[in-house]
């Protein structure tokens, strides 16, 4: 349902890098020229030492390619270098693998500048030791000189060479500096070192969590839907001074259940801190155990993320104490004994943390005593000279200024004879600044013990979460802890998805941080979702509850009924139970995520998810339920992302005039890019193009933390996490926006999971600890409360600026989303509020990815104004142009002004001889962040053959390449029925699997040979396009439902109608389309799964099998031919006129009748997962 997506970056270094990865570039680096492979190599002046070099290419004139070395830079000049798009050039620099820790993943970085908006692959390229090629990548994009871009990866002990290589996929100048290596930063690798904090109750429950039902359920009775367990009792859990294997205490657990055997998924759970994992590294789990009588059953369990794994060892515990080992000989391998890993591969650690835990599966008591983890084959639990214990005054762990926070620290000596230990104490904020120190103090002992009281007084405008470290002899105790302002009211703006929880503990969590609604899923784990509802309404809260599937089995989410009436009379019993309880019902959850995901295993009783039986489910509902509940509000279609084309197609299929509130789910990598308030605000717009407002609400979108952070610290990781919620949130509200939905509250957690909450234990009642997100959503609330956002600032590119206006005073809401944080400086000084709401009066602030606030009660012209004069620096590189193919003898340059300044007139001039009528033409002033165009009339006719262009624009150079698919003109349409004999004279372009394909596993000999052939033509009554596609055996594949037939031959056509994709940017926007062509059951079908909005052109486009798309197929031997036409309304809002132009991409699937192999492409961009319509090639109509 989620993509968890792994952005973290390898900023964090170990303390030294390798010397002599790159050395300065200057004159005592030689500059090779081969002329036989086409290549430059990289060498010391006195030619012993090689470093790397430019090579590896395809689809490049090697003898245009311009490289040299200056200014501490190598410099590949490649814009007149390109034969076709499709083409690329890469530089490497050479790993010293004798250097190289190849135990853990390795962090690489290279300096790589040049013009704005080129961009490449970063990644590694060597050979294996039995000669088989090595080879891994991600895509980069280059921002501006010398950006760091960086590389993580285990290198294999059977590499035995490799490069760090860029590969260079477009025209223009490319920079390339330092190339450096570290090992990722973790715990040091200490084979000694138990990596479990407190293994032996010797610190009473520290660093470690029990999943107590008291706090999941209220005291009510409850069952999983994945089992046939009651949870009427909780885990009783406490700290046993009388039996012990060693040492001062154990841990005891009493399990009290129905039955004798409890089922495979237990929730009686203790775990320990997250351990940190290094791949190909040995790792044991060690603890002793013992329990009330023979037979009892446990499971060991090092575990990583619910569904992403897990090593396992079931155990019998008998009445003596005895030892239970799970051991890993090489981590990401199986296990010695036991079983895992899930998946086989350890790259699935998105964290590099595991955590250890024990599930109960038979009633008894347990003991645990001595619980060790070491990054080694082998380890033995050592007692610690010196334990300290203690907890906070305060069992929530957040205060309210003024409150007094203390603690009181149990000091244990395992030397009696100790006479004293020395104390202080430091505050870090939330980004780990240290705010307060104590002085150090002297507590004596008694017999080796000692009890004191410490008192923390924070700075009086701390607010967020901080970490309170004691150190007691050089022993840390940590408090993760956090201060709130109080506040009366709710926030209408925030809400949370409820799991399992107590509900006493979340309603006043939640009040306290300003929560205003719930939403409440029917299928929710334990709790049966409805149980929520009556306690949540009683209390004020909006209360959205989801109806998330229409088929009770789990596994069959992805469908619907065709007899809906069983799931009806549900309905109507959930209507009339609690009507006036419910401020919304939501119906179904994310049906564009289930759509085509699995088989349809009962076609009679079963169809599959599409937005027509989408929209007709939601009538359903609607019918069904308002009779009886007429003030509730009903909501959808509930999208799994932010898919516009979805949303468009269920309203257009009629839900518009039952459904009362528009949802969705963003979750984005960036939600910057693309812009997920405008994105929305295009949402907006469509929906209400059928005369009536729709609200939209975000109801999920979460982060991954972990149950129980290692001494209670920051991890940048996870904190980095929570600033893209927070963007995500501010940009929910900025785009209209009306309410956004956290995912979720769960005081259950036990490992790493989408969480608000820490877990808690018995040393402070089982209470959860609020996460960075419930803090930064409080700060955010407290600032901009419920004010409209009135004006959005231009500040650059990579900035953002939106100020909501309260009426008495204005709140402007900055951050910088990409690159190194830059301080800005204003001209007055302003009350400025930091991500966690920390208050300070000043004139600058540093912007970053963190949000922060500026508060004035100038008018909101005027603080714009003091906003968009301050002192920034902004983007080093101002200007970024692409071209745009307008048609066959016309071509512009779009020009964007990527700084918060207006661009000064200027000229663009053309070098390229011959290729256009005019050299030069002036550019306007271009507004912040906007943008403008300037046309070219060309000599000769644009055609498939690239033609190099050198451009300069404002003084900047540029160099691109003129290139485009001509859709030829006919009077007469073809016949749509797979024979092209009235194609003729149409030229064909030609698709090969050497030079245009991609591929999921290895291709046979005979694979080998696929070709695809593709023709394009056009009329004012249609678009035409006829694909032959050449290969052994026609295997489509129908069994996923129409929008699962890509999984088979078959065609996808992507279209950017508009042609405003920016380079770099992931997904679609509101103008493009997606559609496949297939043969589905015996018959040709075409499938939209994506349309342009109709607020383009007033017209809604269906997603799903379409009519407005003819199609024929005809297979013959050893072929196969694809016949489409496609009418205006399938096209619009581009225009079926001579001279006009869009972006197309088209892939030819390939199946060998037992799975996907890959494809043939036109273009990159359209097989990925992630779309790349900027990647697409120009098409123009040709009269």
């Amino acid at each position: 349902m989620k993509r968890i997506v792994s952005a973290i970056l390898c900023g964090l270094f170990a303390a030294t890098t390798l010397p002599a990865f790159t050395p300065e570039w200057n004159d005592s680096v030689i500059l090779e020229k081969d002329s036989r492979q086409g290549a430059y190599w990289l060498k010391s002046g006195d030619r012993k030492k090689f470093y790397g070099g430019i090579m590896g290419k395809r689809h490049v004139d090697a003898g245009k390619v311009k490289v040299w070395i200056g200014n501490g830079r190598i410099h590949v000049d490649l814009r007149n270098a390109f034969l076709k798009e499709t083409g690329f050039i890469d530089i490497g620099f050479r790993i010293p693998l004798d250097k190289v820790d190849r135990t853990r993943p390795a962090c690489f970085s290279m300096e790589i500048g040049g013009t704005a908006g080129l961009s490449g692959h970063i990644g590694l390229n060597g050979v294996y030791k039995d000669g088989k090629h090595y080879w891994n990548n991600k895509p980069f994009l280059v921002a501006g000189d010398g950006a760091l871009q960086y590389y993580k990866k285990l290198i294999p002990e059977t590499v035995r060479r490799v490069d760090l290589i860029a590969r260079m996929r477009k025209p223009g100048i490319y920079t390339f500096g330092k190339a450096e290596y570290a090992p990722e930063k973790e715990i040091p690798v200490d084979p000694d070192r138990n990596l479990i904090v407190n293994g032996g109750a010797e610190r009473g429950w520290y660093s470690s969590g029990v999943r107590n039902m008291i706090n999941c359920t209220a005291g009510m009775e409850y069952s999983p839907f994945w089992g046939s367990n009651t949870y009427r009792y909780p885990l009783i859990a406490e700290t046993d001074t009388a039996e012990k294997l060693s040492g001062n205490a154990s841990f005891k657990f009493t399990v009290r259940h129905d039955k004798e055997k409890i089922d495979s998924d237990s929730h009686y759970i203790m775990h320990f801190n997250q351990v940190p994992v290094v791949m190909g590294k040995p790792g044991v789990l060690t603890l002793w155990m013992k329990a009330d009588k023979p037979g009892r059953k446990v499971l060991i369990r090092l575990h990583h993320a619910p569904g992403m794994g897990f090593y396992g060892l079931n155990a019998t515990v008998g009445t003596e104490w005895k030892k239970y080992q799970l051991r890993i000989p090489k981590m990401g391998g199986p296990a010695e004994k036991g079983y895992g890993w899930q998946s086989g591969k350890f790259s699935n650690f998105l964290y590099q943390l595991l955590t250890p835990r024990i599930e109960f599966r038979t009633p008894g008591t347990y003991w645990i005593d001595n619980a060790s983890f070491f990054i080694a084959d082998k380890g033995e639990y050592k007692e610690e000279s010196l334990a300290v214990s203690g907890t906070l005054n305060k069992d929530s762990t957040y205060y309210f200024p003024g409150e007094a926070i203390t603690t009181t620290l149990t000091i244990t000596s395992v030397n009696p004879a100790k006479r004293s230990v020395k104390l202080h104490w430091n505050l870090y904020d939330f980004f780990g600044k240290k705010v307060k120190t104590s002085p150090e103090t002297v507590i004596p002992l008694k017999n080796g013990k000692a009890e004191t009281a410490v008192v923390l007084t924070p700075p009086a405008n701390l607010r967020g979460a901080m970490h309170w470290e004691l150190v007691t002899d050089g022993v840390k105790h940590g408090y993760y802890l956090g201060i709130i302002d109080k506040s009366g009211t709710a926030n209408p703006r925030l809400g949370v998805n409820l799991s399992q929880h107590n509900t006493e503990l979340g309603i006043r969590y939640l009040k306290d941080f300003r929560y205003s609604s719930v939403r409440i899923w029917e299928f929710n784990g334990m709790i049966p979702g409805e149980s929520l509802i009556e306690p949540y309404h009683k209390n004020g809260f909006y209360v959205l509850f989801c109806l998330s599937r229409a088929v009770p089995e789990h596994t069959k989410r992805h469908l619907f009924p065709k007899d809906p009436e069983p799931w009806k009379r549900k309905l109507r019993r959930l209507a009339t139970r609690y009507k006036g309880m419910v401020d919304a019902w939501e119906i179904i959850n994310e049906p564009n995520a289930r759509a085509g995901m699995a088989k349809n295993p009962d076609p009679e009783r079963y169809e599959h998810i599409t937005p027509e039986s989408n929209a007709r489910i939601i009538r359903t509902v609607v019918e069904t339920m308002r009779p009886i509940d007429p003030s509730a509000k009903f909501a959808g279609p509930t999208t799994c992302h932010t898919d516009l084309a979805w949303t468009s197609s269920v309203l257009a299929q009629g839900a518009w005039k039952y459904l009362d509130i528009i949802t969705e789910h963003p979750y984005l990598t960036l939600p910057e890019l693309p812009d997920y308030a405008q994105t929305l605000a295009s949402m907006r717009k469509d929906a209400e193009s059928y005369g009536k407002r729709f609200p939209v609400f975000a109801t999920e979108r979460g982060t991954m933390v972990p149950a129980n952070p290692v001494d209670n610290k920051f991890d940048s990781r996870f904190r980095k996490a929570a600033a893209n919620l927070l963007r995500t949130m501010i940009l929910c509200y900025a785009g209209g926006g009306e309410k956004f939905f956290d995912f979720s509250f769960n005081t259950g957690n036990y490992a790493i999971t989408y969480n608000m909450v820490f877990s808690g234990n018995p040393d402070n009642n089982y209470l959860p600890k609020p996460g960075y997100t419930m803090y930064a959503a409080k700060a955010l609330a407290d600032r901009i409360e419920n004010a409209p956002m009135v004006k959005q600032v231009r500040l650059g590119l990579v900035f953002r600026c939106y100020i909501f206006d309260h009426g008495h005073k204005r709140t402007a809401v900055l951050w910088k989303w990409s690159g190194a944080p830059e301080k800005i400086t204003f001209r007055r000084r302003f009350d400025i509020y930091d991500f966690m709401g920390t208050r300070n009066q000043a004139d600058s602030v540093v912007l970053s990815e963190y949000p922060c606030y500026v508060e004035s009660e100038l008018s909101t012209d005027e603080l714009a104004g003091e906003i968009a004069n301050a002192e920034l620096r902004g983007d080093s590189d101002p200007v970024r142009a692409t071209l745009n193919i307008k048609n066959s003898r016309e071509f512009a340059f779009d020009i964007r002004n990527l700084t918060g300044k207006t661009l000064p007139a200027g000229t663009v001039r053309i070098f390229s001889a011959g290729v256009t009528k005019q050299q030069s033409a002036p550019v306007p002033p271009v507004t912040p962040e906007g943008k403008t165009e300037v046309s070219f009339e060309t000599v000769r006719p644009i055609g498939l053959t690239p033609v190099p262009l050198k451009a300069e624009i404002n003084g900047k150079p540029f160099t691109f390449q003129l290139k485009g698919i001509t859709a030829t003109y006919r009077k007469t349409a073809p016949s749509i029925d797979g024979d092209l004999h009235d194609w003729n004279g149409i030229p064909a372009i030609t698709l090969t699997a050497k030079d245009n394909s991609f591929r999921y596993c290895k291709w046979s000999p005979e694979d080998e040979k696929a070709k695809a052939e593709l023709r394009f033509a056009w009329n004012t009554d249609g678009f035409y396009m006829a694909v032959t596609v050449y290969k052994n055996g026609f295997h489509p594949v129908d069994e996923n439902g129409t929008g699962g037939t890509w999984r088979g031959d078959g065609l996808q056509i992507g279209m950017d109608t508009l042609k405003n994709a920016q380079p770099g940017a992931n997904g679609y926007q509101d103008d493009d389309f997606e559609y496949a062509a297939a043969m589905y059951k015996g018959r040709p079908i075409v499938d939209r799964a994506l349309g342009s909005l109709a607020l383009h052109d007033s017209l809604s486009k269906k997603l799903g099998v379409v009519d407005d798309v003819r199609s024929a197929i005809r297979v013959g031997p050893g072929s196969v031919t694809y016949e489409l036409a496609f009418l205006p309304f399938a096209v619009s809002p581009f225009r079926l006129k001579a001279g006009e132009s869009m972006r197309i991409s088209v892939i030819a699937n390939l199946n060998d009748g037992k799975k996907r192999i890959g494809y043939l492409q036109l273009t990159p961009g359209l097989g990925s997962a992630k779309k790349e319509p900027a990647q697409f090639i120009d098409i123009f109509l040709a009269q």
